[in-house]
């Protein structure tokens, strides 16, 4: 038997006593991963949430870009935003008021 095991009473084997310091020390490392630990998960779940943040915001931004050329359960319709570049048509009066202007229409 290895000379820092004692014999309890029954035969079972345990390690010697720890010294206060070494309790202490002991504990003190269990704390500091603790807070270590807690840290890093408060991080990781703002930096989830931001991810999170950001997907909604793409989705929401989809949706309503899709919205102007089809039916989206739940929304209106909205008329497609037109930008006009060079010699076209103007087309907010809707197709029978289509008139020439400076450019072609592009929808955004």
């Amino acid at each position: 038997m290895p000379a820092a095991l004692s014999r309890a009473p029954g035969g079972v084997s345990r390690a010697p006593r720890l010294s206060l310091a070494d309790q202490w020390t002991k504990l003190s490392g269990v704390l500091n991963a603790s807070v270590a630990n807690a840290a890093a998960a408060q991080s990781m779940q703002q930096a989830a949430t931001r991810q999170l943040d950001l997907a909604q915001y793409g989705l929401t931004t989809l949706v309503d870009e899709l919205s102007a050329v089809m039916t989206v359960p739940g929304r209106s319709r909205r008329n497609a935003t037109l930008h006009t570049l060079g010699n076209g048509y103007d087309v907010t009066g809707g197709y029978e008021a289509a008139r020439p202007v400076a450019g072609r229409a592009l929808a955004a």
